[in-house]
C-alpha cells in the first residue's frame, strides 16, 4: 500500500510540473512512479510517454507508447495512446505507419472518442499526402457515421475546401443533403463557396466557365458585381469589346455603388474607345475620373479623356486633361511622353504654335527613342509646312529621319512629310521618288501609309 500511495504521489507531481510546462522533470516523476507501481502504472507511463514527445523526443514516445500497449491492452487509455503514437509518427514524417496506427484505432475501438479525432487525423494526413480521393472517402465516411460529433463539423468544412477547388460545390451539398442528421450548409455560404471556386480557377488559369455558371445560378448573390467585373477584364482582355461593354455596363447598372464599379467604368470607357464611340468614351472617362478609386484609376481617367478630347479635336478640353496628369507624379515615363506629345498637338491645334513647338523640342530632347518623340517630330514638321515655315519644316524631318527612328511607321510618315515638303519648295520629281521609293519598300503592313502615298501620287 506504501509503494502505491507513493507512487501516486509521484505521478500527481508529475501532474503539476506539467501544468507549469517543465515536462523533463514531470517525465522523471511519472517515471518513479511507474517504478514504484509497475503493475497499476499505465496512467503514468502514458504520461511519461506524452512528457516525452513534448521534448520533441518522438522515437522516445513511440517506444514508450508500444511499451504501455504491451504492458496494459486493456487499459482505458488505450485509445489515446494509439491516437498518440500516429501523430508522433506523423511528426517524423512516416505517414504510411500513422496511417496503419489510425486505421488500427478505429477497428479496435469505433466507439471512443479517439477513434472519430482518428478518422479525422487520418484524413487530414492522406491530404496532406496528396491522396485526396482517399482524404475524401475517409472525411465522408466519418461524417455519415457521426454526423452530430465536432469532428463531422471540422470535416465537412475541409470538404468544403476540396470541393471548392475542385469546382464541384454541388456535389458536396447533394451529398450533405442525404446524410441524416449532418448540419446544412447556409445558402450565404454556398454563395461564397461557389465564388470562390470560380475566383480561383480565373486568377490560376483565366478560364471564366466558373465563373459563367455562378452568374447563372446566384443571380442575387453576395459575389455577382465582383463575378461580372472578372467576366468584363476576361473579355477586354481578350480584345471581346463588345462582350466587356456588357459585362461592365451590367454590373455599373444594377451595382452603381459597388466596390468593383470604378474598375467597371474603366472597361466601359476603353470598350467604347476600342470601337470608335469616342463621345461616349470621353463620358465615361470624365465620370471616372470623379469616381477613381485610386491614383492608377484616375490616371487612366485623364488619359483616356485626353485621348478622346484629341480625336474629337476637343483642344481646350485635351489641353486641361493633359495639364492635369502632368500635375501629378503617378503617370510613368511613357505615359508622360505621350501626354506631352498631345499637349503639344492641343496647343498647334488653338494656334499656339510656338508653345507647341517648344513642347515638342523638350520631348525630342528628352526622349529621342521615345515613340511620342517620333510623333512630336513629323507633328512639328507638318504644323511648320502648314504655316509656310518650309525651311523650318525641311531641317525638322530632316533630323528626324538622320536620327535612325526606332518606329518604321512614324519613318515612313516622316518621308510622306518630306515628300510634301519638296512639292512645296517646288521639287516635285524628287517628292514623287521619295514617295514611289517608300510604296515599294515599306515593311509594313499599316494601310493608312499606303493611302497616303497613293493620294499624293494622284
Amino acid at each position: 500500500v506504501a509503494s502505491r500511495l507513493r507512487a501516486d504521489a509521484y505521478a500527481r507531481v508529475g501532474d503539476a510540473l506539467y501544468h507549469n510546462l517543465d515536462y523533463a522533470a514531470a517525465a522523471a516523476q511519472y517515471a518513479e512512479a511507474v517504478a514504484l507501481n509497475p503493475s497499476a502504472a499505465d496512467y503514468a507511463l502514458y504520461q511519461e510517454a506524452i512528457m516525452t514527445g513534448l521534448q520533441r523526443d518522438h522515437k522516445g514516445k513511440i517506444s514508450l507508447l508500444d511499451d504501455f500497449a504491451a504492458r496494459f491492452p486493456t487499459s482505458a487509455l488505450r485509445p489515446d495512446a494509439l491516437l498518440e503514437k500516429a501523430e508522433s509518427q506523423v511528426a517524423l514524417g512516416d505517414n504510411e505507419a500513422a496511417i496503419a496506427t489510425y486505421e488500427s484505432l478505429t477497428e479496435l475501438y469505433p466507439s471512443a472518442a479517439a477513434a472519430r479525432q482518428g478518422r479525422l487525423r487520418m484524413a487530414v494526413t492522406r491530404a496532406n499526402a496528396g491522396q485526396t480521393d482517399r482524404a475524401v472517402a475517409d472525411y465522408r465516411a466519418l461524417v455519415e457515421e457521426y454526423p452530430t460529433s465536432p469532428e463531422a463539423r471540422m470535416a465537412i468544412d475541409d470538404l468544403k475546401r476540396i470541393y471548392t477547388d475542385r469546382g464541384d460545390v454541388a456535389t458536396l451539398t447533394g451529398w450533405l443533403s442525404s446524410v441524416k442528421d449532418a448540419p446544412e450548409l447556409d445558402p450565404s455560404e454556398l454563395d461564397r463557396l461557389a465564388f470562390a471556386s470560380a475566383e480561383k480557377e480565373y486568377m490560376e488559369s483565366d478560364k471564366t466557365d466558373r465563373l459563367a455558371a455562378y452568374l447563372k445560378d446566384y443571380p442575387q448573390g453576395t459575389n455577382y458585381p465582383r463575378a461580372l467585373y472578372y467576366m468584363a477584364e476576361a473579355s477586354a482582355l481578350d480584345n471581346d469589346y463588345p462582350q466587356a461593354y456588357t459585362y461592365a455596363e451590367m454590373l455599373l447598372s444594377r451595382y452603381p455603388d459597388s466596390e468593383s464599379a470604378p474598375d467597371a467604368l474603366l472597361i466601359r470607357a476603353d470598350a467604347e474607345a476600342a470601337q470608335g464611340k469616342t463621345e461616349a468614351a470621353l463620358a465615361s472617362y470624365t465620370d471616372l475620373e470623379a469616381r477613381a478609386a485610386n491614383p492608377s484609376q484616375l490616371t487612366r481617367a485623364r488619359l483616356g479623356r485626353l485621348r478622346a478630347a484629341t480625336d474629337l479635336s476637343r483642344s481646350e478640353e485635351a489641353l486641361e486633361a493633359a495639364d492635369r496628369i502632368l500635375a501629378s507624379t503617378a503617370a510613368g515615363t511613357p505615359d508622360r511622353n505621350e501626354v506631352l506629345m498631345t499637349r503639344g498637338l492641343a496647343l498647334d491645334r488653338l494656334g499656339r504654335h510656338d508653345e507647341a513647338y517648344a513642347q515638342w523640342d523638350e520631348l525630342i530632347k528628352a526622349a529621342p527613342d521615345d515613340i511620342s518623340a517620333a510623333r512630336a517630330a513629323v507633328a512639328r514638321s507638318a504644323s511648320m509646312l502648314g504655316q509656310g515655315r518650309t525651311a523650318e519644316a525641311h531641317t525638322t524631318i530632316d533630323a528626324f529621319i538622320n536620327s535612325n527612328p526606332p518606329s518604321q511607321y512614324w519613318l515612313a510618315r516622316g518621308f510622306i512629310i518630306l515628300s510634301d515638303i519638296l512639292r512645296a519648295e517646288g521639287n516635285d520629281f524628287e517628292a514623287e521618288e521619295y514617295l514611289r521609293s517608300l510604296r515599294s519598300n515599306y515593311p509594313g503592313s499599316e494601310t493608312d501609309i499606303i493611302e497616303m502615298i497613293d493620294e499624293r501620287l494622284k
